[in-house]
């Protein structure tokens, strides 16, 4: 029986990272210059571009920079304010604690006022630690969203700030109706 050899071409020979010299580098790149105006951005990216979340960052970042929040502690408009009158309305009754009145009234006195007074629990059947315990919620829950507003967080980074006021309410109405799985 003889032996031939296959027609089929012969393969390449593997070259070894450190067979290339300096000199023959494979790919040539550019180094990238950081500064602070420098933005990284992951590729394939599951979140879509938004223009005006681009701008605020830009801005945010920008030499000197320019906040685009509200200030707190601002007068309202007049109409602005009625505004919000009529949006609370149809408030729920007795939903806030009465002992969270005199906290809100000192953190956002016009927001507060917004808010009629049948919408305040005068049951008072709160301990001062459940009040303080609520309130530091309440903080959170206005820092985090002050935050995400600032940043333009997408909808994934309001998820906890919704599940944190969900659970809220659920203590303040005492209820365990509702099991929180997924927002």
């Amino acid at each position: 029986m003889s032996t031939t050899q296959s027609n089929s071409p012969s393969k390449r020979r593997r070259v070894r990272d450190d067979e290339i010299l300096p000199s023959q580098s494979a790919s040539v790149t550019s180094p990238t210059e950081l500064t602070s105006r420098t933005r990284l951005q992951a590729s394939g990216s599951s979140r879509p571009s938004s223009p005006a979340r681009d701008l605020h960052n830009e801005l945010r970042v920008a030499e000197p920079s320019v906040d685009c929040t509200p200030p707190k502690g601002i007068t309202w408009p007049e109409k602005a304010t009625l505004l919000r009158k009529q949006l609370v309305l149809g408030f729920g009754q007795s939903v806030i604690p009465m002992g969270l009145k005199d906290k809100l009234l000192e953190s956002d006195p016009e927001g507060t006022e917004a808010i009629p007074d049948y919408a305040f629990d005068s049951s008072d059947h709160y301990t001062s630690e459940e009040l303080d315990s609520l309130w530091q919620d309440i903080q959170w829950i206005s820092k985090e969203a002050d935050w995400n507003t600032m940043f333009g967080a997408d909808e994934n980074s309001w998820c906890d700030i919704v599940r944190r006021i969900v659970h809220c309410g659920l203590r303040v109405a005492g209820s365990d109706m509702l099991d929180l799985k997924s927002v």
